[in-house]
């Protein structure tokens, strides 16, 4: 009964934000907030990644031209005091450590299409051994 009102009363409040126009009401609703969680209902699409980065744009947009009393906080003025230190990258080991972060193919790409052109290796069902033995060994982690 609770979880049937909560979702008509999202029915009736939700605002489709569909195109950048449609994230002005948003900014009015959020201009004076020191906090804005933005959620992932929809993770993992394309539209989610463009509207969140809309909206992560226009935030950090407006929040240094409305909020510059926060220049004087605590956090500024530690990140500012830090002395800027000069580094060397070392490209090798970048390149090597670059390999293992987590690959998010939603966000890089429209489509990830796997096409295999391989005609080299035979399926293990159809070759002539295992047809007549009429039992395909068990291959390792699935049994596939």
């Amino acid at each position: 009964m609770l979880e049937q009102a909560i979702v008509r009363a999202l029915r009736i409040e939700a605002q489709p934000l569909t195109t950048p126009g449609d994230l002005d009401l948003l900014m009015e609703l959020v201009r004076d907030a020191n906090l804005v969680l933005l959620g992932e209902a929809s993770h993992g699409t394309r539209e989610f990644y463009r509207i969140r980065a809309e909206i992560t744009r226009r935030l950090i947009v407006a929040a240094p031209a409305q909020r510059p009393h926060r220049r004087a906080g605590p956090a500024h003025r530690l990140f500012r005091a830090r002395p800027v230190q000069p580094a060397q990258i070392d490209e090798r080991r970048r390149r090597r450590g670059s390999h293992y972060f987590h690959a998010d193919l939603a966000h890089q790409f429209d489509a990830v299409i796997h096409i295999d052109r391989s005609s080299a290796v035979k399926p293990l069902e159809y070759s002539a051994h295992w047809t007549a033995e009429k039992e395909v060994p068990e291959t390792f982690p699935f049994g596939v």
